[in-house]
């Protein structure tokens, strides 16, 4: 997750809190000790993670993705 990303949803939470403490839904926000990220620390998976997770714990998906692939675009036809 983008840092921008994991701010504005920080923030969205804390405003969630506010809301719920203004209608006296809750008497203290736990949002209060939420810090927003400076993009240390925070691990994005990248393409090659992904994939030494499917042969890991799916060793045959490349067999199944060219399976998939092959198989025709487009909608069926339903009878009623």
């Amino acid at each position: 997750m983008k840092k921008s990303s994991f701010n504005e949803y920080i923030r969205f939470v804390r405003h969630l809190f506010v809301v719920a403490l203004e209608h006296k839904a809750i008497a203290d926000s736990p949002a209060d000790d939420l810090k927003q990220s400076v993009g240390v620390g925070i691990h994005r998976p990248l393409a090659r993670d992904f994939i030494a997770i499917l042969n890991d714990h799916y060793a045959t998906w490349r067999e199944a993705r060219a399976e998939l692939n092959a198989l025709p675009l487009g909608s069926a036809t339903w009878k009623e």
